[in-house]
């Protein structure tokens, strides 16, 4: 920050109607200084705006971002690089942003966003998941990735039994750049499962180049039904892809989700059991990051709170 910087002065979000923050990211070129305003709206169905889901990497790490009235707020070095990518040469795009529409000086502001997280991003339009992975969209495998895009029919689950998938061949090979991609370390993150299962439509930003993520659902729902015929038939060794099994349940958990399937293991305990080998900064998120997910939490059955310890979060 400059010498003379003014830091962005937060105003209290109200609770009472339900008030979020919206960062409208100002168009500009790539290299340039990011600018952007921050408005208060109620958190209701008529609200229009997208959603970031991104990694947030090295907290200490930062660059500065101009807000309004030449304010200034650091964000980490991740963060700066997505809005540099996700920004048009021309248009605004109005977008919620954990670390920049929530106070994260303010515990109990940061409690009670986090409590209605769910909301947030089943209300968003479209979720962007930014990936610093660099991916060459010309390549065979994401042309052909891009065709498996399909409008199904609401609540067809892709991971059914009995559902049309898309055709992989018979080449492991052909799709390595695309399993590469899923192999990102932003899959493996505890808070990327909420905010992509809950996702109406997301969207995969590698950098500047745009994957469509119903191209990934079919795609990771086309490779669990040739893992599961891989046990009937030696070859292709669909299951040596132990690398995109946190994608495929991902979107597999998503599939049930939109398609009003209710079972038993989108329960808490079990996404806490397969939780325990995703990463995370604070060990308490390993409850908070996954309450949206669980279908036998409702409301304030468990309250969000960063003032609890770790031990008195698990009690």
């Amino acid at each position: 920050m400059t010498a003379d910087a003014k830091l962005y002065p937060y105003r209290r979000l109200a609770q009472t109607p339900l008030e979020i923050r919206l960062f409208t990211l100002h168009p500009g070129l790539p290299g340039t200084p990011i600018r952007g305003s921050l408005s208060h709206h109620v958190l209701d169905d008529e609200l229009a705006f997208d959603a970031l889901s991104y990694k947030w990497g090295d907290p200490a790490a930062t660059d500065t971002i101009l807000l309004n009235d030449g304010h200034e707020l650091p964000v980490a070095r991740n963060l700066h690089r997505a809005l540099d990518d996700l920004r048009d040469a021309s248009a605004e795009l109005v977008i919620w942003i954990d670390a920049i529409c929530i106070n994260q000086a303010d515990t109990a502001e940061r409690n009670h966003q986090v409590q209605i997280l769910r909301s947030i991003f089943t209300k968003a339009r479209l979720v962007h998941a930014w990936l610093d992975h660099t991916i060459d969209p010309a390549d065979p495998a994401f042309v052909k990735l891009k065709s498996f895009v399909k409008d199904r029919q609401l609540g067809i689950d892709p991971f059914g039994p009995d559902t049309e998938i898309a055709d992989l061949g018979d080449d492991t090979v052909f799709w390595a750049p695309v399993v590469a991609m899923l192999c990102d370390p932003y899959w493996n993150r505890v808070w990327i499962q909420q905010e992509i299962v809950l996702a109406r439509r997301y969207a995969v930003h590698c950098r500047r180049d745009l994957v469509p993520g119903e191209g990934i659902v079919e795609f990771t729902a086309s490779v669990y039904h040739y893992v599961r015929r891989d046990f009937e038939t030696p070859s292709p060794r669909w299951h040596d892809w132990v690398g995109v099994s946190n994608a495929m349940a991902l979107t597999h958990t998503r599939a049930k989700l939109l398609s009003d399937s209710r079972a038993e293991d989108s329960g808490l305990l079990f996404n806490l059991r397969f939780a325990g080998r995703l990463e995370l900064t604070d060990p308490r998120d390993r409850l908070y990051g996954l309450l949206g997910l669980s279908c036998d939490v409702d409301g304030d059955d468990i309250v969000v709170d960063y003032d609890a310890t770790v031990a008195q979060t698990f009690a």
